[in-house]
């Protein structure tokens, strides 16, 4: 299958997922702004005020936004799901939505994503976007609107054929057991397991994960445009799979070099400096495209830089020296 007809297919599984309630005339939609701490964008429910907003029914659809001020990612809000709301329990003035259909966005769409979107519930006329989104926690959005962000929800470049089959969607039970291994340290991710779809939600909270620890930027270059940016192990997936969810065994880098990497043009000293291969020489259009980033020190994330054990075994068995 080739990436535009998955990401067609991509696009058509999320219309399908909420079908129903899109073709609901009196289905409402919202940004729904989260107040939990946890970093695995895993809610299960909202919480309000019924004073300050009344328009939230049973059956309308959503989009959780983590706000800046609780983001990972510094200086950037972000979208990370969307879901239906089921149920409204309400008691005094506090109304809690239990949610159904829960969507966790393989790639989050950060604020830079959509510095260019044309909104319909409301124009954008300040840069900032302190005063854009309701202070209450609750946007109420158009359809159109609702629909254009899920089309950003996720990065297919970085898809490979081989993740890619007639049951495209991951599930957020998968998605959500491969955050909590990442977070407990446990980086195991067994051959028995292997199947494409556990190994495909492996791939992607591995990839989410390195994307957020790097503010999803290319170690080298610094690109910050998602469709550009992959993340790379350093040590490959089939060669140890207890380290397969390792955050130290992955990279941020942008396509180019990401192949570069992979196939061992580049490699990184233990100074976190760029190494460049003396076969990349004999392409001399190669050659040039790769010497600018000669002895070049990477940009390194605060948390889980790369292992030196792992960036050892690189230059060893990858890099051509």
């Amino acid at each position: 299958m080739s990436i535009s007809e998955y990401k067609n297919r991509y696009l058509e599984s999320l219309y399908n997922t909420f079908k129903t309630e899109l073709e609901n005339e009196r289905t409402r939609y919202f940004i729904l702004d989260t107040n939990y701490t946890n970093s695995d964008d895993t809610e299960k429910e909202f919480t309000w005020d019924v004073k300050q907003n009344n328009k939230i029914r049973e059956g309308d659809l959503f989009i959780f936004r983590r706000p800046t001020n609780l983001s990972q990612i510094a200086q950037q809000f972000y979208f990370f799901g969307a879901g239906k709301i089921e149920k409204i329990e309400r008691k005094n003035n506090v109304a809690t939505a239990y949610i159904s259909k829960p969507l966790l966005f393989v790639d989050r769409v950060l604020k830079d994503n959509i510095e260019n979107l044309k909104w319909e519930f409301k124009e954008r006329i300040k840069e900032e976007w302190e005063q854009f989104f309701f202070k209450n926690k609750i946007s109420n959005i158009t359809k159109n609107d609702f629909l254009k962000l899920l089309s950003l929800s996720r990065n297919v470049v970085e898809i490979e054929s081989n993740y890619i089959n007639n049951d495209i969607s991951l599930t957020f039970k998968q998605m959500a057991d491969m955050a909590t291994r990442i977070k407990k340290n446990i980086y195991y991710v067994g051959n028995h397991e292997a199947f494409v779809q556990a190994k495909g939600s492996a791939h992607f909270e591995f990839s989410k994960r390195i994307k957020q620890n790097y503010s999803y930027r290319c170690a080298i270059t610094v690109i910050k445009t998602k469709d550009f940016l992959v993340v790379t192990h350093i040590i490959p997936w089939h060669e140890n799979e207890f380290i397969r969810l390792d955050p130290s065994n992955g990279i941020c880098l942008s396509l180019f070099l990401a192949k570069a990497f992979k196939k061992g043009f580049i490699t990184f000293s233990n100074s976190y400096r760029v190494v460049l291969s003396k076969e990349a020489e004999k392409d001399a259009a190669l050659y040039e495209e790769l010497k600018i980033y000669e002895n070049q020190k990477i940009e390194l994330p605060d948390c889980q830089k790369p292992n030196l054990k792992y960036l050892d075994w690189h230059r060893e068995h990858i890099f051509k020296n």
